[in-house]
């Protein structure tokens, strides 16, 4: 079995960035050395291809910055680049995923902005498929104010840049490998700004060419600024790990303990693992499920997870200094019907913070699907709904949206996106009660044009 190496694995976790309710289904064991073969072996297993989009347009709100009183409407004309794209040389391979936006407001006296949520890795071949030096990099949005959505007036830049070499040595059917890097996190409010040093080293035996276990032990220091609202901390996690694929299924299956220790204060740990499955029932229909409890922090969520995007106008993920450890129940179908598609997500996460009081409890679940109309028209429909339990604040949040977008294809590489949605917040606090409806309307241009 060839475990995911290098970029590829990146890539792995690329592919599920369209499934917002869902973490990645790869292993999260161990990075070995990659090399070009490995890269597009990854390429294959994802199934990903070079894609490129830009998007201009408008869209209009009835209230922009989501407050219960004094709704401001706002109209705000967008450039956005996105997409992925991939380069694989015999020395250097790179990959890019994700969204860059520049917002416009064209009514009220709200700065220009950005938005981003992209992530970017390179592997430079030093010795390939022994010795390799990566570079990743992932810039997102999140609110300043952690119990808020993000609105103009509550938004800010994230960023973690992560770079080290990695070493893989291959004895028989055994593959060893001993990884160290270095990150910097910066966020552009939010006083967390810290470095984070970790080392890995795991072993992983093949049982067969499909099948596999191993041990996976890893070692963080975080180290924040002077001036951050936060204490170092110091991080300890080894994990028995097995995983298993084929053309119809995926297993992976990991336990062990993760231990947070403060550097001025006391020190959890905790029994942590997943249980993770996916299964193909026939060409067309695909079911993902997932039991986990995992200890993270800022920089490794941002990296290996999408919790930074949001859920129903929820963010389920916040920017701090604290530790935490996360447990989540995932469950995920998706079905083709002729030309068509529709899916059911239902998930439900309990966030449990070292120091900060909010800690919380997320249940939701969403429906959509897609409708080819014609060879030209694709009509998306989703509707969510996000319940939200603050165990230390004595507030309860519920979220629901409706989502409707009309695609329609001028030619390959033009198209014309209309776009319609609603969100509404019920809060225990009114004064993160709103409700909000947009109006969009996009043309999006793909050099490489649509099959559909």
């Amino acid at each position: 079995m060839t475990a995911k190496r290098g970029i590829a694995g990146c890539l792995r976790w690329l592919w599920t960035l369209p499934f917002l309710f869902l973490p990645t289904a790869a292993s999260a064991a161990v990075e070995p050395a990659a090399g070009p073969e490995t890269f597009l072996e990854g390429l294959d297993e994802t199934g990903m291809l070079p894609g490129f989009r830009f998007r201009a347009g408008f869209f209009s709100s009835d209230n922009i910055t989501r407050a219960e009183e004094d709704e401001i409407d706002e109209v705000a004309s967008v450039a956005e680049i996105g997409g992925n794209w991939h380069s694989v040389g015999t020395r250097f391979a790179a990959a890019f995923d994700g969204t860059l936006s520049y917002r416009h407001y064209m009514q009220n006296d709200f700065d220009d902005e950005g938005r981003a949520n992209f992530l970017a890795v390179g592997d430079i071949f030093i010795v390939p498929e022994t010795l390799d030096w990566s570079i990743t990099d992932r810039l997102a949005n999140a609110p300043v104010d952690p119990v808020a959505t993000t609105s103009p007036i509550n938004v800010q830049f994230v960023n973690v840049l992560e770079t080290g070499p990695r070493l893989t040595l291959r004895p028989g059917s055994n593959e060893l490998t001993l990884a160290v890097s270095r990150a910097d996190i910066h966020a552009e409010e939010s006083p967390i700004d810290h470095a984070r040093n970790s080392g890995t080293l795991g072993f992983m035996h093949d049982i067969s060419a499909n099948s596999g276990f191993g041990l996976v032990a890893n070692v963080r220091q975080i180290e924040f600024e002077p001036e951050a609202e936060a204490t170092d901390f110091d991080q300890e996690e080894a994990h028995l790990t097995f995983e298993s694929r084929n053309d119809t299924l995926f297993l992976s299956v990991a336990g062990g303990k993760s231990r947070f220790e403060l550097a001025d204060g006391p020190s959890r740990d905790a029994t942590t693992g997943w249980l993770r499955v996916r299964a193909r029932r026939t060409s067309d229909s695909v079911i993902y499920a997932a039991i986990e409890r995992t200890a993270s922090d800022t920089a490794t969520a941002m990296l290996t997870d999408e919790l930074l995007l949001e859920q129903g106008g929820v963010p389920s993920f916040i920017v701090t200094g604290d530790p935490f450890f996360s447990d989540r129940l995932i469950l995920r179908y998706t079905r083709g019907w002729r030309a068509h598609e529709w899916f059911l997500a239902l998930n439900a996460t309990d966030l449990d913070y070292f120091v900060s009081p909010l800690d919380r409890e997320h249940r939701g679940a969403q429906l959509g699907a897609e409708f080819m109309l014609s060879p030209r028209l694709l009509l998306s429909l989703s509707a969510s709904g996000t319940r939200i339990e603050y165990l230390d604040l004595a507030q309860s949040d519920t979220v629901r949206s409706l989502q409707t977008e009309a695609d329609y294809r001028i030619n390959r590489s033009w198209s014309l996106v209309s776009g319609l949605s609603w969100l509404e917040r019920d809060s225990e606090d009114s004064g993160y009660e709103f409700d909000e409806m947009i109006v969009s309307l996009f043309i999006s241009y793909s050099p490489q044009g649509s099959d559909r």
